[in-house]
């Protein structure tokens, strides 16, 4: 039976709430998730995680190697990370990470619209 490895990486990120960072660092380590793996639509394992402010997900992977700059489509992390459903926090924890980690804030969607509008 083959893993899909989106649906498996969400429900990293949904277990990632219930228990502690190292064990969610363990599964993806054990389950030998590649930090640029295409998921769905072509999304990373970064844009899965800035898409729900996954703030501890999100620095491990960019600590592993992950591409903030990483789009698709003209949508970036960085997008994803802004737009997340989220607690201001969380989206504003993630939304720092990533500009530390050079993401550009520049860069336009599609509809000529920077990530914060």
């Amino acid at each position: 039976m083959e893993l899909d490895c989106h649906k498996f990486f969400r429900a990293v990120l949904v277990f990632s709430r219930a228990v502690s960072f190292k064990e969610v660092f363990l599964i993806i380590h054990n389950h030998c998730i590649s930090i640029e793996s295409s998921f769905q639509f072509g999304w990373t394992p970064l844009m899965c995680a800035a898409s729900v402010a996954d703030f501890a997900v999100a620095r491990l992977l960019l600590d592993r190697g992950a591409n903030a700059r990483f789009e698709i489509d003209k949508y970036t992390v960085l997008m994803a990370a802004c737009t997340a459903h989220a607690s201001e926090e969380n989206v504003l924890k993630t939304v720092e990470l990533l500009l530390s980690r050079n993401a550009d804030p520049n860069l336009t969607c599609r509809y000529q619209k920077t990530p914060c509008l």
